[in-house]
């Protein structure tokens, strides 16, 4: 299937998903084991989808963490 780690809407691909190896990449070369544990302990952190045997993250969602991190450390710079 030539979009199998994608996520659709109807006939059309959106965007495909993210692998826990991918997304710690994006979080600085972070290991899948680390992603996984984040899964479960960090509040807030993405959730994978389950496709069949698959856990795998929606790029939107993981850029909105990644973005919510940012704000927050810059609003504390911010009260220096």
């Amino acid at each position: 299937m030539e979009h199998e780690n994608c996520l659709t809407a109807g006939s059309d691909v959106v965007q495909p998903l993210l692998s826990f190896e991918e997304v710690g990449e994006r979080f600085g070369k972070k290991s899948a084991r680390t992603v996984r544990r984040w899964v479960e302990t960090v509040p807030g952190f993405p959730q994978p989808v389950r496709i069949g045997a698959s856990r795998l993250f929606v790029p939107s969602e993981v850029e909105s963490y990644l973005q919510k991190l940012k704000q927050q450390r810059n609003k504390q710079r911010n009260q220096k």
